[in-house]
């Protein structure tokens, strides 16, 4: 990738290494239309080696993996309103039960929340509280409420990451009712929510 600065300090993220084996990585600079290395050498980057479900991973525990993607629970959790009025509809795409989409649906949330023509005060804890928690966890923004699909996905493997949850001080799962970011297609004025104690799903007015 590329980055242009001009007296100020910059940031460079470099993605995961995907490929079949480890890959060089060279850092240049150009000045007066010159390229210019920063080393000699370039750095050598690992192959990315995906974790298994039950790793604690950035603050989590993974429960699902699929090839170089995976997802991540937190070890504790809280119990909030899905949104402070069943009228916040965020539509279509947060309405899909077969994407593992819940990043995609926070940042409708967010963006929902701060176009405060739809009634929503502009304060994404206030407006939106379950997705606001997620968001507001440190470091801030790289938490989010899961998809109906993410969720389902954690039921089924809660046997596996329960107790690495409890042995690092987290929280145990609840037989409980847990809500998804996934909207009711039909009735938008409802999401999903997936019982912990049997695994059965439904949908609750917002």
């Amino acid at each position: 990738g590329t980055v242009t600065a001009s007296g100020t300090p910059v940031e460079l993220s470099i993605p995961g290494n995907t490929t079949d084996g480890d890959r060089t990585v060279w850092f240049e600079y150009k000045w007066k239309d010159t390229w210019t290395q920063f080393e000699e050498t370039g750095r050598t980057q690992a192959k990315f080696v995906p974790p298994v479900v039950g790793d604690v991973v950035d603050g989590g525990v993974v429960y699902w993996v699929s090839g170089s993607d995976f997802r991540v629970v937190a070890l504790d959790e809280s119990q909030k309103p899905w949104a402070a009025s069943s009228g916040y509809v965020l539509g279509s795409g947060a309405q899909s039960q077969s994407d593992r989409n819940g990043a995609a649906i926070m940042t409708l949330a967010k963006n929902y929340s701060a176009e405060t023509s739809n009634g929503t005060t502009g304060t994404f804890a206030t407006d939106f509280p379950a997705f606001g928690y997620c968001y507001n966890k440190t470091p801030e923004g790289t938490w989010y409420l899961p998809s109906f699909l993410e969720l389902t996905d954690l039921y089924a493997a809660r046997g596996s990451v329960e107790s690495v949850i409890t042995d690092h001080n987290g929280t145990a799962f609840s037989a409980d009712y847990y809500w998804s970011a996934t909207e009711l297609s039909t009735s938008s004025r409802h999401a999903w929510v997936v019982y912990f104690g049997d695994g059965d799903t439904d949908y609750f007015n917002k």
